[in-house]
């Protein structure tokens, strides 16, 4: 006790006030600090955003599942000072909103420490979007796409919607090319245009384009529209006769005009045959036509019309098969095999040297002869590829001819009918490749 009669009151020194109002402080900063952390583990209110304009230059990629996602924060000082990882804390509420089903531009409020960014989309090859423009979305129904997490679905387009006239026919993908099966279909082979099949199919005695004049051109699918005079069916000129080659102002089925030359006094066959054609000089053969005065020759004023005059046989030709060695050996019938062991998917046939066997050794118009497919009975599977090689020979290789072979997809075990088309000069030949397919499956004999 003291004097008056008081408790002893040690002194308190500055030291010791100072240490205390410092413990102060810290046990306030913790505490807001836990307050805002606590806030930042649980905000969970997301809301769109203007990604470009929120985020500064300092962003994070990630993925999470199948999504991409691209993440910025308010303020990255604060996790710098604090010794807090950013890309944990995008990672957490980028989880966490692709949960709630937010995609796209949404930011994140954490409390009072901090605010989060982020673009979140699927990759382009499940994102239901057509982003290549090609009629196809997403994996694995568009083939530029190699799996559901690519993020690009442009870099392939098949045959029958890349733009290009694969098979050479004069028309371009699906639906315009009957090859097509669909968008999708990647081969274009087995179709050809009424004025390029090499048929008649109007019955005007003309075939496919420019011959026919009732097609536009050679990817035009109808021959059917006209007829010129002299092939209508008409008597054009009222002279008695009709049609070329009986009315002789007809110069070709093709002329559009029966005037010219009116013989009403004469009896005037039909021209024959061309014969005499030379093989060895090229010589040009010749056509005869009964020529006959009518009884009342008073009346005749004109002069006799020409009996007989120089025709040109056109450069035909055969097929045969190289293999064989006989160029006289004619067929249009070759075959070619192939076997699946086991469990292959893929094999090539055996070829086939098709040849070309000149019907006149030296015509002096013989021309380059292009092979093609025409079709296939019964059906091969679609991905089935056929080569010519080469695809267009030249006269001085008709004897050596083209190789054909096919990369057969397995399929049942039979035999396949392949149409074949040689062409040369507007004379086309139909041919028939044999496809003998055979499955073997080997077996094991424990020894």
């Amino acid at each position: 006790m003291n004097a008056f009669n008081t408790p002893y009151m040690p002194k308190i020194g500055y030291q010791s006030i100072r240490l205390a109002l410092m413990m102060l402080v810290v046990a306030t900063i913790s505490i807001s600090f836990l307050v805002g952390f606590a806030a930042y583990a649980n905000a969970t209110s997301f809301t769109s955003v203007n990604y470009g304009e929120d985020c500064g230059s300092e962003t994070y990629s990630f993925t999470i599942g199948n999504y991409i996602v691209e993440g910025c924060v308010e303020d990255p000082d604060w996790y710098e000072d604090h010794n807090k990882n950013v890309e944990e804390h995008l990672e957490i509420y980028a989880e966490k909103a692709i949960e709630q089903g937010y995609t796209g531009e949404v930011g994140v409020a954490v409390g009072c420490v901090n605010a989060l960014f982020f673009n979140i989309s699927l990759p382009q090859c499940s994102d239901g979007i057509d982003n290549d423009g090609n009629g196809f979305s997403d994996y694995p129904n568009d083939p530029g796409c190699s799996s559901a997490s690519d993020n690009s679905e442009s870099g392939y387009a098949p045959q029958c919607s890349d733009g290009i006239d694969n098979d050479g026919n004069g028309v371009v993908d699906y639906p315009d090319d009957l090859g097509c099966s669909s968008a999708n279909d990647n081969n274009e082979s087995g179709w050809l245009p009424e004025c390029s099949d090499g048929i008649d199919n109007d019955g005007n005695g003309l075939i496919d384009y420019p011959n026919d004049p009732g097609c536009s051109s050679a990817s035009d699918n109808s021959e059917s529209g006209y007829a010129p005079q002299c092939s209508d069916g008409i008597d054009n000129d009222g002279d008695g006769f009709i049609d070329y080659p009986n009315d002789l102002g007809c110069d070709s089925a093709l002329d559009d005009t029966e005037a010219g030359e009116l013989y009403t006094h004469w009896n005037v066959g039909a021209w024959g045959v061309c014969s005499g054609y030379d093989s060895e000089t090229g010589q040009n053969g010749t056509q005869t036509r009964t020529v006959e005065s009518f009884a009342d020759e008073a009346c005749c004023n004109d002069s006799e019309p020409a009996s007989s005059r120089e025709c040109s046989m056109p450069p035909d030709y055969d097929l045969f098969d190289v293999t064989g060695g006989d160029p006289n050996d004619i067929t249009n019938a070759f075959s070619i095999y192939v076997t699946f062991i086991g469990d292959q998917q893929v094999k090539f046939s055996s070829p086939v040297q098709i040849g070309v066997s000149p019907v006149f050794a030296n015509h002096p118009n013989q021309s380059d002869v292009n092979f093609s497919v025409t079709g296939v009975s019964p059906a091969l599977p679609a991905d089935t590829e056929y080569f010519f090689t080469p695809q267009t020979i030249t006269p001085a290789g008709y004897l050596t001819g083209t190789e054909f072979k096919a990369k057969v997809q397995r399929t049942s075990a039979g035999v396949y009918s392949i149409g074949i088309q040689a062409e040369s000069g507007g004379i086309v030949k139909n041919g028939t490749i044999f496809l003998n397919v055979s499955v073997v499956n080997p077996s094991f004999q424990e020894i």
